[in-house]
């Protein structure tokens, strides 16, 4: 490389320097090319933007109204963005028609399960009461059977007081009586122990007297009224 060749490159790269520097330092503080002094004569003008008439946007209604297109295009052209996110099923009509009818199939057969549960129920409830309604009735005639078996026993208990009451009266009649017929006449007392007394109770008398006494009176006895004689026999028997 020649001398003169060396320093014109050498100048050339010190311009290129002094130039790349200095539109370096006009881009980074945002000055125009244009506003650069010896840059103007390279850089045409930036054109201002022509202002824009300020105009308010039309209404929806009056966007309605002012919109040609049929309602088929209006619908088309509102699905197709939203096309892109809808899934194809995995069903066709037929198969998805025939979950609906299985579906409905037993949505049908659960209302027939649950109105039959509700009758079963309500059939329950009733024997429910009907059973409630025996039970109060059970309960009434047991506490009846229990008032009357009460009744009975305070009953039985008086009868058997007055029974013994009543023996022991007729055992003090007895002894006071087979006194008065254990002497006399045999005649004489047979026809006395026959007057106003019944069989059994000439028996009774019959029975506290001694053998010997018994014998001669019931000899009487027989003289007097074989009938009467026979009816004291059977009750001395049954003593």
């Amino acid at each position: 490389m020649t001398p003169i060749t060396k320093i014109a490159a050498m100048t050339l790269g010190g311009v290129a320097i002094t130039v790349g520097s200095y539109v370096t330092i006009a881009a980074l503080t945002g000055t125009p090319m244009n506003a650069l002094a010896g840059m103007s004569a390279f850089v045409p003008p930036i054109e201002e933007p022509s202002p824009v008439e300020n105009r308010e946007l039309p209404s929806v209604e009056e966007a309605v109204a002012q919109d040609r297109r049929g309602s088929v295009q209006v619908y088309e052209a509102a699905s197709t963005p939203l096309r892109a996110f809808v899934m194809e099923s995995p069903f066709s009509g037929t198969e998805i028609q025939a979950l609906e009818d299985r579906l409905q199939a037993r949505i049908e057969q659960l209302d027939r399960r649950e109105e039959a549960l509700a009758t079963r129920e309500a059939e329950l409830a009733r024997s429910f009461e009907h059973v409630e309604g025996m039970y109060a009735e059970l309960e009434q005639l047991r506490t009846s059977i229990l008032q009357e078996r009460d009744g009975l026993e305070s009953r039985a208990e008086e009868v058997a007081a007055d029974a013994a009451a009543q023996a022991e009266r007729e055992r003090a009649w007895v002894e006071s009586a087979s006194a008065i017929y254990a002497e006399g006449k045999a005649t004489t007392s047979a026809a006395m122990l026959l007057e106003g007394k019944d069989a059994r109770q000439v028996a009774l008398i019959l029975a506290e007297l001694d053998g010997e006494r018994r014998r001669d009176l019931m000899e009487a006895i027989h003289a007097l009224d074989r009938t009467r004689f026979t009816e004291v026999e059977t009750a001395l028997r049954g003593l």
